[in-house]
Parts: C-alpha cells; structure tokens; sequence
C-alpha cells in the first residue's frame, strides 16, 4: 500500500504530537517522583464521560491557594464524592497532581491542618 503526500503528511503530524504528548507526560512523572509532597483533597465531583474513563474532580490547597485537579478513575478504588483522600503534588509546581484512590482520610485533624472544612451533614426536613 502506497501512501500519497497527504496521508504521510497526515501520518508526520500524528507521529509528532504523540511524541509530544508523551514527553509531557514523561516529565509530569518525573516531576511528581522527584518533588513529591502530599495533602489532603477533598472529591467535589465525578463524571463519566460517554467516550473516555470516569473522572474525578477534586480541590486541595498549597500555601493557602486553592488548586483544582482530575484524574481518571481507577476501576479498582471505590472513590466517593464528598470525601476526603490524599493527594501527591509536586513542590514545584503544584498544579502538577495525582490523587492516592487508595488512601481515604478520615483523621478531622489533618482535614482541618491542609486548610479544608468538614461539610456539615443535612438535616432531615422531613421527620415522622
């Protein structure tokens, strides 16, 4: 099979940004392995898109500045919305992050010391 001009113009630009996005996540790894610092995070939502895996979304604060992230969910975790979980960041740069879907927090005091609150339960309006 014979490629014309177009499609191995179109085959360079497909090889190059691949190659592209796997050096950027090469170095978002190195990165996060190399300046590593952890924190708490707290689930703020989830969606599960029609075409790609699951997401997660979640905030955490770094030197009193809110940063927002996601990632992918993995199948083998059972995340919740509304919780809290450790998050890796890199000291570096923070908004380079990776949330730890194994490592619930539960301790009020470290939820408290990385600057989040504790959501207030609901009460029941409608009592019998």
């Amino acid at each position: 099979m014979k490629l014309d001009k177009d499609q191995k113009r179109t085959l360079l630009y497909l090889m190059v940004f691949a190659l592209i996005l796997m050096c950027i996540t090469a170095y978002i790894k190195k990165d996060l392995k190399e300046n590593s610092v952890y924190t708490v995070c707290f689930v703020d939502s989830y969606m599960d898109g029609p075409s790609s895996s699951p997401a997660i979304f979640y905030y955490y604060y770094v030197n009193g500045k809110k940063y927002e992230n996601s990632n992918y969910l993995d199948s083998n975790y059972d995340v919740k919305v509304g919780e809290f979980y450790v998050v890796k960041f890199s000291s570096k740069n923070p908004d380079l992050a990776e949330i730890q879907q194994d490592q619930r927090v539960f301790s009020t005091t470290k939820i408290r010391k990385a600057g989040l609150k504790i959501p207030k339960k609901k009460k029941n309006q409608f009592k019998f």
